[in-house]
Formats: C-alpha cells, sequence, structure tokens
C-alpha cells in the first residue's frame, strides 16, 4: 500500500488512478503527516459497501429480535382495544 502526500497526488494525479485501476492498489493519502483518506478500486469498494450492508441487515434483524422479545402488544390487541373504546364513547354519547 503505497502513501502519497495530497500535494502529491494532485501532481500524480494520473499515475496514482493507474496504480489503483490497473494494479488494485490501495493508496493513502496523508495530510500535515496524518492519514487523511484512501482510493481504493471500484471493485473493493463495492464489496466494502455489500459487507456493510449485510451488517445493517444483521444488526436490524437483532434489534427486531430483542423488541420482539420485551413485552410488546400486538397489533390487532390495540386495534380491538381502540374500537371497543370508540364504541363505549358512541353509546355514552347517544345517553
Amino acid at each position: 500500500m503505497a502513501t502519497y502526500t495530497v500535494a502529491k497526488a494532485r501532481e500524480e494525479l494520473a499515475s496514482v488512478l493507474d496504480r489503483v485501476v490497473d494494479d488494485r492498489e490501495d493508496i493513502v493519502l496523508t495530510r500535515r503527516g496524518t492519514e487523511a483518506a484512501v482510493i481504493i478500486p471500484i471493485q473493493s469498494y463495492r464489496l466494502l459497501q455489500r459487507v456493510r450492508q449485510r451488517i445493517e441487515d444483521a444488526l436490524t434483524k437483532m434489534a427486531l429480535a430483542e423488541m420482539l422479545e420485551e413485552d410488546v402488544t400486538p397489533l390487532q390487541e390495540v386495534a380491538e382495544d381502540h374500537s371497543s373504546k370508540r364504541a363505549n364513547r358512541r353509546k355514552k354519547e347517544v345517553v
């Protein structure tokens, strides 16, 4: 993995991109001596995006499973309770 300063990468952008695209090399960019960014091949980026999506999906499933383990009132029960309360209010209005 090569490292370039941002200024040097800017000067040699075509060759930096050739190394990334043709040689599938990751390039680290530094700014003021600190690593600031990485240029990676698009295939690597797409793979990272798929992995990230799978992790997010797994975390969502875990959160949903955790919620279902809690004392959750089923939607049907909430709807029936709501209908019952509406019916009682109507009876009171009629009287």
